[in-house]
């Protein structure tokens, strides 16, 4: 498996196109992504950070702090921090691992400043691709329920907001190549074509 750039595996996709004449793009969803994702992860965020103040006091207890102050600012953003790079760090490995026999085909494509997504590069079935899309927040949200049951709910709103944000774009891609994508094309990133 290689680390690339997100300009290489660019370029590699766009191979694709030449040595697959008849394959169709999938493109302007991006369009939609951006003009609905961005406002969806803001509000996910301002609902927590409501969520966050309601709750100010017993995050004080946990950590031991009497009051209010620089020192709690400074424990929320490290939580904030660790948690966000562990739920990357799990979130990307469950799609490397959900199609086992395809991992040496799979690439991590790095973007400036810290971007990371896992790609395979081959042709999948729609229902494999589909299936790598979702596998993340599923599984990921499988795991929090334990803390609703122990009535963590805090920790459990704040790892139920960090999946979904993270995997918007897994969710949007799901439900754009469900319903516009033909039941048995095979899929190359932004490509696919048509089985016969």
């Amino acid at each position: 498996m290689k680390v690339i750039t997100e300009h290489v595996f660019s370029n590699l996709i766009c191979k694709v196109s030449e040595n697959y004449p008849n394959c169709n793009i999938y493109s302007h969803w991006k369009t939609a992504y951006k003009k609905y994702i961005t406002p969806i992860n803001c509000v996910l965020y301002a609902a927590f950070g409501v969520l966050l103040a309601k709750n100010i006091s017993q995050i004080c207890s946990v950590f031991n702090i009497e009051e209010v102050n620089i020192q709690l600012f400074f424990c929320l953003v490290l939580i904030a921090v660790v948690s966000l790079i562990t739920l990357t760090i799990l979130h990307e490995s469950i799609h490397l691992l959900i199609l086992p026999h395809k991992i040496k085909t799979a690439v991590i494509v790095y973007k400036f400043p810290f971007s990371i997504s896992v790609e395979h590069c081959v042709w999948l079935r729609k229902s494999q691709k589909l299936f790598v899309l979702i596998s993340p927040v599923l599984l990921i949200s499988f795991f929090v329920i334990p803390f609703f049951i122990f009535h963590h709910y805090l920790l459990g709103c704040w790892l139920v907001v960090l999946n979904i944000s993270l995997a918007w774009s897994d969710i949007f891609s799901f439900f754009y190549i469900l319903k516009n994508i033909p039941r048995r094309a095979l899929m190359f990133g932004n490509f696919y074509q048509c089985q016969r």
